[in-house]
């Protein structure tokens, strides 16, 4: 599956809406499923707040918006470029300005915002960083270079001050430690053009790690001098982009607002917020599941169960682009083979059904939580093996097979 913003958003937009309906499915089940036994489902459903946050927070998301600051030639537009994997801000022959403001775009979408700027300046500046409202802060620092950063560290302590009194959230300040290898832009520009063995070499430029480490120490004694202002400190090319994904991984981590991380996650790491929300709807139905089984229920449970299950499915198919309903959902899990969560051959239950909706229940003795969780959680990771990870039916029953004897 692609990494497409546009077309995994529309995705998760039907996945929540096909989720919000679930309620009503309840509330549909036959009457000899008790009451109480809807309640309890519900309200079981209704605690994933993990969930529920990822599903609003994917719903709300917006562009997020950094600050960086830092001295002349210590490669602040390279940086953003880096950021973005983008050429978005001149680095060549630059005219330097106190005040650049970039737009990482893709598709004529903003996917991040940049306010690049010297690390001092009047009020008046502090009150534009304000009002940009940046969502993370960053400190670049030239590696190659040893300078007195004490100013530096003062912008930022203003910039707090001046956050903190206007009522607005903490800034979070990472210190970037830049250019960590030993490559001029020139050279890295030569090399990126001269096709693909030059590119190789470009990504491969050796870095210096001890002197990357003495960079860092000697920074290091000049942040701790100022308490609390830096929240982390990371060493980076932005030419080579060494470190970059550990970059962007700190610098998600220190937003303060939900919906500026899931932009940030939705442009730079598409593929795991699609395993975020599998790996909840495998853990919240896993649960549904055992509760289900505790029920003291025996004449449904198993069809309950099977309910859920065909949902579950019914949602990772939807994350994968595939509208499918209940019945083909439940098709699925037939065509595994083998035997239900519930212990029971679904062969034979589904010789005595011609629709899912006629399914009359299995008479017998009540499931067993132990079984029903994880029989249910190995069909849903065989559902993300097919649906998401394109599996081919043969190989995702043999998966099937695998993690039921796996979890006995």
């Amino acid at each position: 599956m692609k990494d497409d913003k546009r077309v995994v958003l529309e995705r998760l937009e039907n996945v929540r809406n096909y989720y919000n309906k679930f309620e009503d499915m309840l509330d549909d089940l036959p009457f000899f499923i008790p009451s109480s036994t809807k309640k309890m489902l519900k309200k079981h459903l209704g605690q994933d707040k993990e969930l529920d946050e990822l599903m609003n927070s994917i719903s709300t998301q917006r562009p997020p918006r950094l600050l960086i600051a830092g001295e002349e030639g210590v490669g602040k537009s390279a940086l953003v470029n880096a950021i973005c994997g983008a050429r978005v801000a001149p680095t060549a022959d630059k005219t330097h300005k106190d005040i650049d403001v970039y737009a990482c775009k893709k598709g004529g979408e903003t996917e991040l915002e940049v306010f690049e700027t010297l690390p001092s300046g009047s009020e008046q500046k502090v009150t534009q960083i304000v009002n940009f409202k940046p969502d993370a802060g960053i400190l670049l620092l030239d590696s190659t270079k040893r300078v007195d950063i004490d100013s530096q560290l003062r912008f930022f302590a203003e910039l707090r001050n001046a956050f903190a009194s206007r009522g607005l959230e903490r800034l979070p300040v990472i210190v970037v430690i830049g250019k960590a290898d030993d490559a001029s832009e020139e050279d890295y520009e030569v090399l990126m053009n001269a096709g693909e063995e030059g590119r190789k070499v470009a990504l491969t430029v050796d870095i210096n790690r001890n002197h990357l480490r003495d960079a860092i120490s000697h920074y290091r004694s000049g942040i701790l001098a100022h308490g609390d202002v830096v929240d982390e400190i990371v060493a980076v090319s932005s030419l080579s982009l060494y470190n970059m994904s550990e970059f962007r991984k700190i610098l998600e981590n220190s937003m303060k607002d939900p919906d500026a991380q899931m932009g940030f996650r939705m442009t730079f790491r598409l593929s795991e917020v699609m395993a975020s929300v599998a790996n909840r709807i495998v853990k919240l139905f896993s649960g549904l599941a055992a509760v289900v089984a505790l029920t003291p229920i025996p004449v449904a449970d198993l069809y309950v169960l099977l309910i859920l299950q065909s949902f579950m499915v019914g949602l990772i198919a939807r994350l994968s682009g595939r509208d499918i309903n209940i019945k083909t959902a439940f098709e699925f899990i037939l065509s595994l083979g083998g035997v239900t969560a519930a212990g029971f051959a679904l062969r034979t239950i589904a010789q005595q059904v011609s629709k899912l909706a006629n399914l009359i229940p299995f008479a017998g003795s009540a499931i067993s939580s132990t079984i029903a969780a994880t029989g249910t959680t190995a069909i849903v990771k065989a559902a993300v093996a097919h649906f998401i990870s394109d599996l081919p039916m043969r190989k995702t029953k043999s998966l099937f097979r695998h993690l039921k004897k796996s979890d006995k």
